[in-house]
């Protein structure tokens, strides 16, 4: 038995087959567009996919704005282009769409208003030693500086802020204005830099975990005369001692202090 087939139906055919071909071919490509787009449409402007406590099975870190209004700036300034200003919550989210733990972040920010101008990646690290994920989140301060909080995931998956001591956010240069890993100096220590308007210079400062207080402490060492002498001499000065021969023989003249507390030079 033979089919007769129209040669306007063989058109059709191949038409539509052309056309399946090339939709298919576009769904790779548009994949990564299509879940970004995605993400903007449900107002995430960060997604994660992480294992906080190492059981194998994958959680997802959001941060998404809960109530505000998305615009986008036309004036020309650091604003300029799309925005999502509003109220905003970090949420750790298992597999089955549950949220295990939230955390306000426009609280976390003093009630400050939050803007954030795209999608992100969270960047992660471990600044205390205790195993769980630290990050930080920025918002735009000026051309040179960002402000960031600093947050991590305990081991029960809950969202909380990492304090500094007298301190309420940490100005930083550098790296990606929402979100960024901070150089680890050892274990428990971090350091930050962040440019001085009125030096004219990048200035570094070194962040300590005290397991006793719990939370961050900013090292400020006092200068004393023995110190402010080899920083003033003329062989420093003309480069005869290097850095790194002055960092080490600071860290041996405040070698007793590691006996009690942690100390570190950072220039």
């Amino acid at each position: 038995m033979s089919v007769m087939i129209k040669k306007d139906s063989w058109k059709k055919f191949i038409l539509a087959a052309a056309l399946l071909a090339a939709g298919l071919a576009g769904l790779t490509g548009s994949e990564s567009l299509a879940s970004s787009n995605d993400m903007i449409n449900s107002n995430i402007l960060s997604k994660n996919i992480i294992d906080f406590n190492k059981d194998s099975y994958n959680e997802n870190l959001i941060l998404k704005m809960t109530d505000g209004r998305y615009y986008e700036e036309k004036e020309p300034g650091p604003y300029m282009g799309p925005n999502w200003e509003g109220k905003f919550y970090i949420q750790l989210i298992d597999q089955k769409g549950k949220i295990l733990s939230e955390l306000d972040l426009n609280k976390a920010f003093n009630e400050q208003k939050l803007i954030f101008q795209s999608v992100f990646n969270i960047e992660f690290g471990d600044y205390n030693n205790d195993g769980s994920m630290d990050f930080a989140i920025g918002q735009y301060v000026s051309g040179n500086s960002n402000a960031y909080k600093l947050f991590t995931i305990t081991s029960d998956g809950k969202i909380e802020e990492l304090p500094i001591k007298d301190q309420a956010e940490i100005l930083s240069s550098g790296g990606n204005k929402y979100s960024k890993e901070f150089e680890k100096i050892d274990e428990v220590s971090f350091k930050n830099q962040c440019y001085d308007n009125i030096k004219g210079e990048m200035v570094e400062t070194c962040y300590t975990w005290s397991d006793t207080e719990k939370q961050f402490i900013k090292y400020v060492l006092p200068l004393t005369p023995e110190i402010q002498k080899i920083i003033a001499d003329d062989y420093v000065k003309d480069m005869e001692c290097t850095r790194e021969v002055l960092k080490r023989s600071l860290n041996l003249y405040f070698s007793w202090a590691s006996r009690t507390l942690p100390v570190y030079m950072c220039f």
